[in-house]
């Protein structure tokens, strides 16, 4: 477990999200985090894949 400090807008919209869905903020906040994993490593698979297949270079995922 941890603490993650959000800036006050990212609060206010995790909070808005939660009441609207009727879910608590650390569900939604868990919910984005998954979504967020999910997303990259599935990026860097196919950066893999076609690594593996020799057409593509070294990649870089950062944002």
């Amino acid at each position: 477990m941890f603490t993650l400090d959000l800036p006050k807008e990212i609060e206010r919209r995790l909070l808005v999200l939660a009441m609207h869905t009727g879910r608590t903020v650390q569900f939604c906040a868990r919910e984005a985090i998954l979504d967020y994993i999910d997303e990259v490593e599935e990026r860097y698979l196919a950066m893999d894949r076609i690594s593996e297949d020799g057409s593509g270079d070294q990649y870089d995922l950062q944002d």
